[in-house]
């Protein structure tokens, strides 16, 4: 819902990303696949903090693929791998001030925004608060990134204790014990109604 923010989570490799791909699409086109529907229309917003500016390219190629239109004008996409946290922050910030009509946005990596979100709360809640506010202000959803803890499956450290707290929907991609080809999705933790478990691959 607009208003809230939600989070991807999930081991390395599991297909996160993917997952933000199709949803995105979904915000692009108005649906993806009968599955994922999105009334809203407006820009379309995501921020990758993880990915060189080429894989960053792919990933923007995909999701034109996927919406079926090769060069969208409501789809911006920005690589920010190479600046400060707190420059990140600031560009996010400034480009949701100054753009019209957000309908969906994405950060894939929030864990990057500040330097050490994970053993360090006042930076966590630095974090989930800057979401809070951006969702109040611009009445938008922000869906984020982030990743389980390598030993159990649990968000990391206090980013993902404040941010599990926080969260409309915390939702986990998973790899298939029987196939590895295959993604699992399933609600960990829903405010509103629990989506069914659903499987995809690529």
């Amino acid at each position: 819902t607009k208003g809230n923010f939600s989070i991807i989570t999930g081991a390395a490799k599991s297909r996160k990303s993917f997952l933000i791909s199709m949803f995105i699409a979904a915000s692009l086109k108005g649906n993806f696949q009968d599955l994922f529907l999105c009334n809203g229309n407006g820009i379309t917003i995501i921020f990758d903090t993880e990915q060189a500016r080429y894989k960053v390219q792919q990933i923007a190629k995909r999701i034109c693929n996927l919406s079926e239109n090769i060069n969208p004008s409501n789809l911006l996409v920005y690589s920010l791998r190479t600046l400060e946290p707190s420059q990140r922050i600031d560009i996010i910030g400034h480009v949701l001030s100054t753009t019209k009509n957000i309908n969906f946005v994405a950060i894939d990596g929030i864990i990057d925004l500040e330097i050490d979100p994970i053993l360090q709360a006042e930076q966590a809640q630095r974090i989930v608060m800057k979401l809070m506010q951006w969702n109040e202000i611009y009445n938008i959803h922000i869906t984020c990134v982030l990743h389980y803890n390598k030993t159990v499956s649990t968000l990391l450290g206090h980013l993902g204790s404040f941010s599990h707290r926080k969260a409309d929907a915390i939702i986990e991609v998973s790899k298939s014990k029987e196939d590895e080809n295959i993604s699992i999705v399933r609600p960990v933790d829903c405010r509103e109604k629990e989506f069914l478990p659903f499987a995809f691959s690529i």
